[in-house]
């Protein structure tokens, strides 16, 4: 299962559901996605599933607890 959390829970303006960092669900926790290699393509296939027709934008950047990274070969929990 996947969802967007916001960003900055400071800011009372940002649209959380069009917005926000990444999330999966794994192993009871909810983790922040890290992509090595993040791009158009995956960008896409991500907002259709989260019910969008298409991405607008992907950004790097933030450090979080929980992070989840991960390659085209490997998953790494932090």
């Amino acid at each position: 299962m996947i969802r967007l959390t916001k960003s900055n829970e400071e800011d009372e303006t940002e649209l959380s559901r069009k917005s926000g960092s990444l999330k999966i669900y794994l192993k009871n926790n909810w983790l922040q996605i890290c992509f090595k290699n993040w791009g158009r393509v995956e960008t896409e296939v991500v907002c259709k599933q989260l019910g969008f027709r298409e991405g607008a934008a992907s950004l790097k950047g933030r450090n979080a607890d929980g992070l989840l990274l991960v390659d085209q070969r490997h998953v790494h929990q932090k």
